[in-house]
């Protein structure tokens, strides 16, 4: 089994990491003390991974890392690397997040016999093209956030659907939510209402003790800058 700060550590040297520290952003319950909580994930050994994205990149080593570590893995992405780990233990889904009408049923179908979750890794991201948010339409930050935002809802929400008892949950962010740099504008607003949304997860799911979910620590996590072979979050 493995732990995420090995994972990550693994991952990071895989993909050539400029910057080999992650950090956290716990959002964790009671939800009031999140904004102040800055600890890494709790060291859990994971056994049962759901991860999104893993063709290329953070997502594609950490899936190889978990694998390596005898997890069982259930990926979710558009493409399954030929180069990947041909383990029994991954199980993978072609789904393309752009299309988050099609999510829901993808992820009953896939994990429908599946009742506990040891980590829900959301990683799947799209940059868009960098250029002035004046250059910027309406329907490039909707393609944005459809992938950086919207399909992580439907993730969740499908997951809680089915009943799946999640112990962690990571959702990829950037420091770019905080930053606003030039030209970054539908990445960083994308990720910056990624974060909103898993704090309000965070009060909504506190609230009774019967939701699905209750007990499991949420985190929002910046991976600083990685070196990949072309800016293909998918």
């Amino acid at each position: 089994m493995i732990d995420l700060a090995e994972a990550l550590a693994v991952a990071f040297i895989a993909v050539r990491c400029v910057r080999q520290v992650p950090r956290f952003e716990a959002a964790r319950y009671p939800v009031q003390d999140a904004h102040r909580n800055q600890e890494q994930p709790n060291p859990t050994r994971y056994q049962t991974i759901f991860i999104t994205g893993i063709h290329t990149g953070l997502g594609k080593s950490l899936t190889q890392a978990f694998l390596d570590a005898g997890a069982d893995v259930f990926a979710v992405s558009r493409r399954r690397p030929d180069d990947l780990n041909n383990s029994d233990r991954l199980r993978f889904c072609a789904l393309d997040l752009s299309q988050t009408d099609q999510i829901r049923n993808g992820i009953h179908e896939f994990l429908r016999t599946t009742k506990q979750l040891d980590l829900v890794l959301l990683n799947a991201g799209v940059l868009g093209e960098i250029k002035d948010l004046s250059d910027t339409t309406l329907a490039e930050i909707a393609a944005v956030m459809d992938v950086n935002v919207w399909a992580n809802k439907v993730i969740y929400d499908t997951l809680r659907e089915l009943d799946t008892r999640i112990q962690q949950l990571v959702a990829i962010s950037s420091g770019a939510a905080f930053n606003g740099s030039g030209g970054w504008g539908a990445y960083s607003m994308s990720k910056s209402a990624l974060n909103l949304m898993f704090r309000v997860y965070a009060h909504e799911i506190s609230r009774g003790e019967d939701e699905v979910g209750t007990g499991m620590s949420a985190y929002r996590g910046a991976d600083g800058w990685v070196i990949w072979e072309k800016p293909d979050f998918s």
